[in-house]
């Protein structure tokens, strides 16, 4: 993108219309791009209204913000998922991020600084500026070059307390530079415009953050007439923007329109998540968490899905690079607080033990080896770290997960005697020191067992893997099995725990437990047509007890049917709820949403929308696998998503991605 001047006024407060602005204003040079032929040409300005107000600073005395409808502390935020739709075209996708940062000087008056970033904008972050008293919100300002329009109709009043349906401020401006140059002439053209501003009722809002009552709605229309500098030819605008504001939040919604000439561009901005008045819900926008991690191609296993875990207060990202394995540590407002070099790369899984993280490493497929590193981001064993099984045809798809005083580490190493993936575990202490027996086998019959993961329970292990007969066997024969692991290294089911054999396959399962029971979850099968046997893959999971009991039979559906393709599940407790994380695949072209996210109870019902929230947003590339393997971590009130981003675009480096999530 491209910075520029707006063609829209600075609109009601949070979240920031810069990039509404921007794209407005390309749309209506666009439109008004033959205006020297009089393609635009007609219309003027409508009387100035019977009353002029609102063009000046709130009344000093009143109620206050008693519902805070305008919260303004330091390092409040707000997220926000944005499409925009122009007259003609296909509608795009953005995403917005608002944030306090403190107070400045503005024509006199000490006003709130709202800082505002579109995600992976080049332009970087604006400021705008807001004065709010005990009588009203008044907006003054923002720092956006080329901004003439703002600044010519501020100051004007948004929001008088008490708040109560009726006009706030209405006000002509005539002779304004409008900041465009529409005709060409080397000149920015001139508008007479009328600036209205309503609050239309309270109602009650539904949103992804919840159902919110007493939210209240404001219009803000500003109307007139362009006249171009080469021949004074006049243009009618118009432009809408309708906004909705939660007590104790902020806004939640906004549209915002622009027409001319019978077309109209518009766009929506709707709230995802927020930290306001230390009180968190929803998710943040996605940001970059590990860079340059492979040279983009459609090969998703190189470099494979990324790790994260939490120590209770920090979250640590890795992800295998041709650099080596590469972690960001992150803390609980998404800053970065360091970054570090773990051994060499590979696929990887990673826990936090009550003291370090430990991370398995398979380096290359001829050793497992573990790395533990401190809340504070130190490898306690670089830089080769510490041999857990050295068998040279070891390593594939570790799983990991710590006990009370142990964590087990389980993997597959291909037989070469059976020709089959065998599966295997091995315990080591807080020190990293291996425990006896040493290396154990978990499930060695003569099948094939992969992608294993595994949770604790407080006393006993439980490890889930997928089976199939033999390595080169179709998806169809694919099954998911499970087997208890005491401390000890004992495996307690054998023949394993059949979780689910249905109809097709089943593949990748991922586990985590609630104080009650284990969650398994799966990418699942068993609803495709056989004939086409085309990827549409459904997300499946059922509950598994500390005894080994399968309770939901075949298995439970937590997102099925329709035409994207389902891959990579990930599941995490959160201490109230389950969280289950899934990549959908498919092509830009072809709606594909990227990565969603359900919220789920304990027994395994669904609590968010049909289908999960859009948490990546939709790929912008039309390729397959474009986003993938995501993966959950959760701490107390928040969970951090991370996933690999394929980047299939010829020139570009692929990345980790991630978001934060708060408890609803």
């Amino acid at each position: 993108m491209t910075r520029c001047e707006p063609i829209l006024p600075k609109r009601t407060a949070f979240p920031s219309a810069r990039n509404a602005r921007r794209t407005l204003r390309f749309w209506i040079v666009a439109a008004c791009a033959t205006v020297a032929l009089g393609a635009c040409g007609g219309g003027g300005s409508s009387s100035p209204p019977p009353s002029s107000f609102g063009n000046t600073l709130p009344p000093s005395s009143g109620p206050g913000d008693a519902s805070n409808y305008f919260p303004t502390d330091m390092g409040d935020r707000w997220y926000y998922d944005s499409v925009t739709t122009p007259s003609a075209g296909a509608p795009s996708n953005a995403f917005d991020n608002n944030i306090v940062t403190g107070q400045q000087n503005v024509g006199g008056q000490l006003a709130t600084v709202l800082q505002s970033a579109i995600v992976d904008d080049p332009a970087g972050p604006s400021e705008s500026y807001y004065y709010k008293n005990s009588g009203g919100v008044a907006y003054v300002g923002d720092n956006v070059a080329g901004d003439t329009l703002s600044a010519a109709l501020s100051p004007y009043i948004e929001l008088l307390f008490p708040v109560s349906p009726g006009t706030v401020a209405s006000f002509p401006k005539n002779g304004v530079n409008f900041g465009v140059d529409l005709d060409h002439d080397g000149k920015t053209e001139s508008a007479n415009l009328t600036m209205t501003v309503k609050v239309v009722d309270l109602e009650t809002l539904n949103t992804a953050v919840g159902s919110l009552a007493n939210t209240v709605k404001t219009t803000e229309e500003l109307d007139g007439t362009i006249f171009l500098s080469s021949n004074q030819q006049q243009v009618p605008f118009t432009s809408l923007t309708t906004t909705w504001s939660a007590p104790g939040i902020g806004v939640v919604q906004r549209s915002q329109s622009v027409t001319a000439q019978g077309q109209t561009q518009t766009q929506t901005f709707n709230i995802r998540g927020y930290v306001v008045g230390g009180t968190a819900k929803g998710l943040t926008t996605p940001f970059h968490v590990i860079e340059n991690v492979g040279i983009a191609n459609s090969d998703i296993y190189s470099p494979g899905p990324p790790a994260v875990a939490s120590d209770g207060t920090n979250f640590l990202a890795v992800e295998g690079t041709p650099a080596g394995l590469q972690g960001t540590l992150l803390d609980q407002n998404t800053n970065v607080v360091t970054t570090l070099n773990i051994g060499s790369g590979g696929t990887s899984a990673m826990t936090f033990d009550g003291t370090n993280y430990v991370i398995a490493l398979n380096t290359g497929g001829t050793s497992v080896t573990v790395h533990r590193v401190t809340p504070a981001g130190i490898d306690l064993d670089a830089p080769n770290g510490l041999i857990v099984s050295n068998n040279l045809t070891s390593g594939l798809h570790p799983g990991i997960a710590s006990g009370t005083t142990n964590t087990l580490i389980t993997y597959t190493r291909f037989d070469l005697v059976t020709n089959q993936h065998l599966l295997y575990g091995t315990l080591i202490d807080r020190n990293g020191n291996v425990l006896a027996p040493g290396e154990f086998s978990i499930a060695v019959d003569n099948t094939t067992h992969l992608y294993p993961a595994v949770s604790f329970d407080g006393t006993n292990y439980l490890v889930v893997w997928q089976q199939q007969p033999t390595s080169g066997a179709p998806e169809t024969s694919c099954d998911i099995y499970a087997a208890r692991v005491s401390p000890n290294g004992t495996v307690l089911d054998t023949p394993a725990i059949a979780v689910s054999t249905a109809t097709n396959g089943q593949f990748t399962p991922t586990v985590a437990f609630d104080g009650t029971n284990y969650f398994v979850v799966w990418q699942d099968e068993r609803n495709e047509n056989p004939a086409a046997m085309n990827g549409m893959f459904d997300i499946y999971g059922g509950r598994v007890t500390p005894a080994g009991q399968v309770l939901d039979g075949g298995g439970l559906a937590i997102d099925a049917g329709g035409s994207q393709g389902r891959n990579n599940p990930s599941i995490v407790y959160t201490g109230s709820e389950y969280l289950v994380a899934w990549a959908d695949f498919g092509t830009a072209n072809a709606a594909a949403t990227g990565i969603r996210l359900a919220r789920m109870d304990i027994d395994g019902n669904i609590t968010s929308a049909a289908g999960g929230l859009m948490a990546s947003g939709a790929s912008t590339v039309s390729a397959l696998y474009t986003y993938a393997f995501p993966v959950l971590a959760a701490r107390s009130g928040s969970f951090a998503m991370m996933w690999l981003d394929n980047a299939p675009t010829s020139g570009t480096q692929k990345l980790v991605r991630g978001l934060f999530g708060y408890s609803y």
